[in-house]
């Protein structure tokens, strides 16, 4: 085998690779979408969850943060990982 000949395994183990990243990318969106709409429903149900103002605001910024943490790894997948989205 030269050394320009791929193996015979580079194509399986490509396409398993491209099919795990594509899991991680879909729940990537799901965890992204979560945790956003547990930062916005935090604030006006802080009552039923007998939290303070105060707890629920810093709870719901962290879920927010989170959320746009998320959403900044999914924009920028492709250089990260170097495959199409």
């Amino acid at each position: 085998m030269t050394e320009f000949q791929k193996p015979h395994t580079f194509d399986r183990t490509e396409k398993s690779r491209r099919h795990d990243l594509r899991f991680f990318y879909r729940l990537m969106v799901v965890l992204a979408f979560i945790t956003v709409c547990i930062g916005v429903a935090l604030g006006p149900m802080h009552g039923m969850l007998n939290l303070s103002a105060d707890d629920a605001r810093k709870l719901s910024t962290g879920f927010l943060l989170a959320g746009i943490g998320d959403t900044l790894v999914l924009y920028h997948w492709a250089s990260l990982f170097g495959v199409e989205r």
